[in-house]
């Protein structure tokens, strides 16, 4: 069976520090808890009774637990049931229908049994619902890592709206469809946009290819031909025979001016020497000398216009000049031009000479080569500026194509994952319908039966007869006349506010009782009750009760509560009161107290909860001497000490009739001190609490200090040993002795 509350964690609340929490635990069946008022043993109670309360947000009780199984009783309970002039009535089983109440029993029973079997699923549904949890965040986590792996620079913009929102990339990726079509890699993508996105400036140029007018010039035949002289001068002969043309040719002009000599040898030239020569050089000759110079000149003209095409814009500013192929052509293509224009002139100062030119075709085929790969990227490149948006859309869509392709294994995975945990939360929830139609069936098998047997005047008498038992009288508890489910109080003779007119005293023990009632019963006649998964909280019902009552309300718990016929899940009480703590160990056979927990709540700065040993447990006179020793600690605070030390020279003193030693000690004590501890011994010394000077705060001074003060006392009075033994200073001192 499934144990309710083993730890209570408090923190953050009334006296209890933020900064850690203190457990009270872990919990036995039965719990009892011990401190002085304003140590923090309410806090428990109150939060207990209100476990959702804002106030306790870093509080915590494990397990969980729901909250109509706790039955608090404290200072909030009497002013919830009390503040009006009538009580919901609680319905309880009488004795008169064996059957019913076997019923009633064996329901009970079945119902724990659906309630436990309830838990069981609903626990496992937990479990279910937090693997599947676990599952999506891991899921989402993987998805969320494909674009991390993607999410280059470049490809920034096509996460627009997704770069921190990681549900909203997974939903978006499940609503695709899952493509069929080929995408490129994500690198190849991410190249792409950022072309597209340094593609920012204004459209290119366009680059012509190129064409040299004059290439035809370097195949012409005329550099392959001997050109000399006409046939018909009687010299033709002898200048071909010599192969002097050429240089008869360059000699020509100065035959005019030479008056009949030989320009070169100063020789009388024969009388028809110069009519001769010109014979030689007659109109065919001219001619193929006018078609060489004009080929020179056209050629010359054609390479000149090309290389200054070639060096001008756009070629100039072009990334074409950064392509070796091209940059390597044009250096080729200059070299040949000055070949062949050297050949040319060579040709045209020797006409008779045989030359050959380069062919400059291949060149300007390599040259037109790279300026149309050229012009290519420029064409890209225009048209990525003029179709900017749209491509980079295009890449947009392509890159979430490839990251759906990329999450599908993972989709896949996880739908089968969560599939199977789906099923099995499935299986839970028809689980769960089918325990509570089963819940609610015994449910109403338990209103039938109860009918028949349930009445509040089982619990009007009860009370009665525990008001009378305790010793109190003149009023009672009865059924409310116009309403036979209500309670109110009345005196046997008089009306009005019964209530309102009892003592504290006396209202404490109605409402402690009304409340025993209510442990065992229900304000609801059809509601079951099912003892077993109640849990019962207390906290200091003697707390206005004179000394008289507390052995009557440590039975009462012990027999109604603590017993464990009783079946209460868990129990807990709470007092400050020595006496009382002493009396619920009383009431229970030792083999019955030896499985109940103690513990004790201490305040120094913030509030603390130890355990507390059988051999712990002490009586009023050694707790004064547990609190100054726990101050000597700080275990407590300050302000507690002059009263704990007071009253324990008062015992003391008194029990040893040496009443007139303490007056004594204080009085001297008090003329020896400088003034600071003046106060401190008139608060000791009850007959200075005339004086018009006394104690009343005492939380400005060290423990320790105060603690001084009062050691102080025993040792003027002539008593140091007995504060030596209180303190434990007389152990410590044998254990040391028995070290050396």
């Amino acid at each position: 069976m499934t144990l309710v509350i083993e730890h209570v964690s408090l923190k953050g609340v009334t006296s209890y520090s933020s900064d850690a929490s203190v457990t009270l635990g872990p919990l036995t069946r039965v719990n009892l808890i011990y401190g002085l008022n304003g140590s923090g043993k309410s806090t428990i109670a109150n939060y207990l009774q209100d476990l959702a309360h804002k106030d306790y947000k870093q509080c915590q009780v494990v397990p969980a637990i729901s909250q109509d199984q706790l039955f608090v009783y404290n200072q909030a309970f009497v002013e919830k049931n009390f503040h009006q002039e009538t009580q919901p009535g609680i319905f309880t089983l009488n004795q008169g229908n064996i059957e019913a109440e076997a019923a009633i029993c064996n329901d009970e029973q079945r119902l724990e049994e659906v309630r436990l079997q309830r838990l069981d699923v609903a626990n496992n549904r937990q479990e279910f619902a937090d693997l599947l949890t676990k599952e999506d965040d891991r899921y989402k986590e993987l998805i969320w890592e494909i674009k991390k792996d993607l999410q280059q620079d470049s490809l920034h913009y096509c996460f627009d709206g997704f770069h921190t929102n990681k549900v909203k990339f997974k939903n978006s990726l499940e609503t695709m469809t899952l493509p069929t079509v080929a995408t490129r890699a994500a690198v190849e993508l991410a190249e792409a946009a950022e072309a597209l996105q340094s593609s920012d400036g204004e459209l290119l140029a366009d680059l012509a290819l190129i064409v040299f007018k004059a290439s035809a010039t370097e195949g012409h035949t005329i550099f392959s031909e001997v050109i000399t002289p006409s046939g018909d001068s009687y010299l033709a002969g002898l200048i071909e025979k010599l192969g002097s043309s050429d240089w008869v040719k360059s000699a020509m002009p100065f035959v005019a001016e030479s008056e009949g000599q030989c320009p070169l040898c100063q020789q009388v030239l024969p009388h028809d020497f110069q009519s001769n020569v010109k014979r030689l050089f007659d109109k065919s000759y001219d001619d193929k000398i006018e078609t060489l110079l004009k080929l020179k000149e056209g050629y010359d003209q054609a390479a000149r216009s090309l290389l200054t095409t070639l060096d001008s814009e756009p070629y100039k500013s072009s990334p074409i000049q950064e392509n070796p192929a091209f940059v390597k052509a044009v250096a080729d293509l200059v070299k040949a031009f000055a070949d062949n224009t050297s050949k040319i002139s060579e040709k045209k100062v020797s006409v008779s000479k045989v030359i050959t030119l380069k062919p400059t075709a291949d060149i300007i085929d390599r040259l037109n080569v790279a300026i149309e790969a050229q012009r290519l990227k420029i064409e890209e490149y225009n048209d990525r500026i003029v179709k900017k948006d749209q491509l980079l859309k295009a890449i947009n869509l392509e890159l979430w194509l490839l990251l759906r392709k990329q999450a599908d294994p993972i989709m896949q995975a996880h739908k089968h994952a969560a599939l199977e945990l789906d099923v099995k939360l499935k299986a839970c929830d028809e689980s769960l319908i089918l325990l509570d139609d089963d819940s609610r069936g015994i449910h109403a098998s338990i209103s039938v039966h109860r009918s028949q047997i349930t009445n509040i005047e089982e619990s009007v008498k009860n009370i009665n007869d525990s008001l009378a038992s305790i010793g109190l009288s003149g009023f009672s508890i009865e059924k409310e006349a116009s309403d036979q489910t209500s309670y109110r109080l009345v005196r046997p003779r008089g009306t009005g506010d019964v209530f309102q007119s009892l003592s504290e005293g006396e209202k404490t023990l109605v409402t402690f009782l009304y409340f025993l009632e209510l442990c065992i019963g229900s304000v609801e006649a059809d509601s079951p009750v099912v003892l077993g998964s109640r849990v019962v909280v207390i906290d200091d019902p003697i707390s206005s009760l004179s000394h008289n009552y507390v052995y009557e309300v440590a039975a009462h718990i012990y027999h109604r509560i603590l017993r464990p016929e009783a079946n209460f899940k868990k129990v807990l009480v709470m007092t400050h009161n020595l006496f009382f703590f002493h009396e619920l160990l009383k009431n229970a056979p030792r083999n019955i107290v030896n499985k109940y927990r103690c513990f004790r709540v201490v305040k120094g700065g913030f509030s603390d909860i130890t355990a507390l040993g059988p051999s712990e447990i002490k009586n009023d006179y050694e707790t004064y001497w547990q609190v100054i020793k726990d101050a000597s600690q700080a275990k407590v605070h300050a302000t507690v000490l002059p009263n704990m030390m007071r009253n324990v020279l008062e015992h003391y003193f008194g029990f040893i009739h040496k009443r007139d030693d303490l007056l004594k000690a204080l009085e001297s004590l008090e003329k020896k001190d400088s003034g600071e501890f003046k106060a401190l011994y008139r608060y000791i010394n009850r007959e200075s609490h005339g004086t018009a000077i006394n104690i009343t705060d005492f939380g400005g001074w060290e423990p320790n200090k105060l603690i001084e003060k009062f050691k102080a006392v025993f040792v003027e009075s002539g008593y140091p040993e007995h504060y030596s033994m209180m303190m434990g200073e007389a152990e410590a001192k044998e254990g040391d002795a028995g070290d050396d």
